[in-house]
């Protein structure tokens, strides 16, 4: 069992414990009250360590940052065979569903979403399903569910990694991305403030996708065109000290961060 362990750095109050089920870290300031919540998740294979550094620097600005193991990850498993992305992804949307009901009072409804790569795919569910999401953030993220796949199947003709050990696993979740896939449904996000940030050279996961998305929703947005961004970075499948700068920048405007909260 985890118990709940608090560090305070400088200004910054960092605490682990296990909030409705699920293992986070939460970063904030260590004044104000009230604050905006940003959640942030990992990619596929991390953890909610990988938040320390964006976690920082919301803490920094004013937000208050929790960073979520995603099911079957890090803190956050049961003892099942690996269910694959998909099924992962599904676990992870509700547990978030159940985290933002839990802060969503206290942040006066200011609720932040960003995630990277896998982490991606549950941001931009959230967008398209949960209206308690105020804003969004994709890094290296893919909005088309099928395409991602699509795509992995062709590495996998080369790298045979997942297909090869387990065939029906694998078309068990292209069949389940194709079902949850978002991407018609993230019209519905609009007015709501959405960044998608890729990588130029990323083998994974295409930043087509995310600039036809943003092309997409570009009519809907005429009358506040800040609020849509699609950026892309001279990067692989990476997230660089810039991304978590732009991604800062963002939430604290978005979210409306006051000089009384900072």
């Amino acid at each position: 069992m985890m118990h709940k362990i608090s560090e305070v750095h400088e200004s910054i109050i960092s605490e682990r414990d296990v909030i409705e089920g699920v293992p986070v870290i939460t970063y904030r300031p260590a004044s104000g009250q009230r604050l905006p919540v940003v959640f942030f998740l990992h990619g596929f294979g991390g953890s909610k360590d990988d938040g320390r550094a964006i976690g920082a620097l919301l803490a920094q600005a004013g937000i208050r940052a929790v960073c979520v193991d995603l099911y079957m990850h890090g803190d956050h498993r049961d003892p099942v065979p690996f269910p694959g992305m998909f099924p992962i992804v599904q676990h992870t949307v509700d547990d978030l569903r159940r985290l933002i009901a839990r802060f969503r009072e206290d942040a006066q409804d200011r609720i932040g979403v960003v995630g990277v790569s896998m982490g991606a795919l549950v941001t931009f569910y959230l967008a398209a399903n949960e209206p308690a999401v105020q804003t969004a953030v994709s890094l290296i993220g893919n909005p088309d569910f099928e395409a991602n796949f699509q795509h992995l199947t062709e590495i996998d003709k080369d790298l045979k990694w997942i297909s090869l050990n387990n065939k029906p696993l694998w078309d068990a979740m292209i069949a389940m991305g194709k079902a949850m896939n978002p991407k018609e449904r993230l019209d519905a996000f609009h007015p709501r403030p959405l960044l998608m940030i890729n990588g130029r050279h990323d083998p994974f996961v295409d930043p087509k996708h995310s600039l036809e998305l943003y092309e997409r929703l570009r009519p809907l947005y005429v009358d506040h065109p800040e609020r849509l961004q699609s950026m892309v970075f001279d990067v692989a499948h990476e997230v660089t000290p810039e991304m978590n700068e732009t991604v800062v920048h963002w939430f604290s405007h978005h979210l409306k961060v006051t000089t009384e909260e900072e």
